[in-house]
């Protein structure tokens, strides 16, 4: 099959044209964007939601015709704050495309890569599935650290994927593997101060 480049873009500057700043924007809007588009494609996205009923992913679950491993395509369609607009050379949530370019806040991280995952899946629904699943997350609140999507996910399959694959920006080559994260909470005794204030002082 082609790649369908137009389309790809299309989808990508709806998502970048759609706010979807973490604890700033609702992501409802976000999210219909994803999920109508994956239904009118023929997919049947579901939302997923928190613990306290927010909306949170859209999900996609893909069967192959015999048992097999579970891939998860991953990307998150939240985005960080824009900051202030005046210092974007356009709007950040404009959308545009200059010259091989999608400018505005989440286009690389990682709206695009949600565009381009979805018509993955697309097309690997239309070839079909030997074996195996596929399962398509956009999580909308990764950019908050609360990684909501993704608990919620893990916490609807009755199995955990073999396989995640996360649609961030980049091409010089795949990268196998994560450094992942630890979270720790550490108490300091003393006065506040910035490191580099302090250090100009110094000077």
């Amino acid at each position: 099959m082609s790649t369908p480049v137009d389309s790809i873009v299309q989808l990508a500057s709806r998502l970048v044209a759609t706010p979807s700043c973490a604890g700033i924007d609702a992501p409802d809007a976000v999210l219909e964007v994803a999920r109508s588009w994956l239904a009118e494609n023929g997919l049947r996205p579901r939302l997923l939601r928190d613990g306290e009923g927010r909306s949170v992913a859209v999900l996609v679950e893909i069967d192959g015709r015999e048992p097999g491993p579970v891939l998860c395509l991953d990307a998150c369609i939240d985005s960080a704050p824009a900051g202030d607009p005046e210092q974007w050379t356009e709007p950040p949530f404009a959308g545009v495309v200059q010259g091989r370019r999608l400018l505005g806040r989440g286009a690389a991280d990682s709206k695009a890569g949600v565009a381009i995952l979805a018509h993955v899946a697309h097309q690997l629904a239309q070839a079909g599935l030997p074996r195996g699943a596929i399962h398509l997350l956009f999580d909308a609140d990764e950019h908050t650290g609360r990684f909501g999507g993704v608990r919620a996910y893990l916490a609807a399959m009755p199995r955990l994927p073999d396989g995640a694959s996360l649609g961030y920006p980049g091409n010089d080559c795949v990268v196998v593997g994560s450094r992942g994260f630890l979270r720790a909470r550490i108490t300091f005794v003393g006065k506040a101060a910035h490191s580099g204030e302090e250090i100009g002082r110094a000077h």
